[in-house]
């Protein structure tokens, strides 16, 4: 059971919500096990070749402050294996 759909249980009982909020709107949280299915699958994530990063890298240009820094963010991101 969710948080969440404790936390309506919870709140259905309470003097004040109990006329807004009834018990059984809590199990609007229920989900499917086709939703749960969906929800955990891992998917296959494509990301470029580290060929295809130090191409990209030599092809950005780097006249400007801001392209340099650029240039340098994508560089140290392959280099400390931070990209996906």
């Amino acid at each position: 059971m969710t948080s969440l759909k404790k936390f309506f249980e919870w709140l259905a009982r309470e003097p004040g919500y109990k006329s807004r909020i009834r018990y059984s709107d809590a199990e609007y949280f229920n989900i499917s096990s086709k939703d749960v299915r969906i929800a955990t699958a891992r998917r296959q994530k494509s990301v470029p070749t580290i060929e295809q990063i130090k191409h990209a890298i030599q092809l950005m240009p780097n006249h400007t402050d801001i392209e340099q820094r650029n240039k340098a963010l994508i560089a140290f991101s392959l280099l400390t294996g931070s990209h996906p």
